[in-house]
């Protein structure tokens, strides 16, 4: 399972407003739909492609510092002792596109599917949306 973690207290302040689902009390994070399918290609991992995850969590620690990442899980790796909140809804899924910085010339960045919206985005060119399940 790839994770992509940021590190920003920029992102809790960001995303912190933009509402989505408190993952208290769920075993995982498909909890709170069950299965969600997502578009095809998504997460397979090549290069420039887009990463997948059941959810987008924002999570802030109580020194106000926050972290996030696009995950499978209820919490993000690096972010323990925080508190986190899915972006997403209950119906959607999480996706991350994009790179840091300029990167490899020959890798073309995929872009999020058509009908996602956007959530957030990190300063390093990663942006963040979250997709309807299928």
């Amino acid at each position: 399972m790839s994770k992509r973690c940021l590190l920003l207290t920029v992102l809790v302040a960001v995303v912190g407003c933009a509402g989505g689902s408190p993952l208290v009390g769920q075993t995982d994070a498909t909890s709170s739909a069950g299965q969600c399918g997502h578009a095809a290609g998504l997460g397979d991992g090549k290069p420039g492609s887009c990463g997948v995850g059941r959810a987008l969590l924002a999570c802030e620690f109580a020194n106000g510092a926050g972290c996030g990442c696009v995950t499978n899980d209820v919490t993000c790796e690096g972010c323990a002792g925080s508190n986190c909140t899915n972006q997403c809804n209950a119906n959607e899924y999480a996706v991350s596109c994009g790179g840091i910085g300029p990167g490899d010339p020959s890798i073309t960045y995929a872009d999020p599917p058509a009908t996602c919206r956007f959530a957030t985005a990190n300063p390093g060119g990663i942006a963040y949306y979250c997709c309807p399940c299928l």
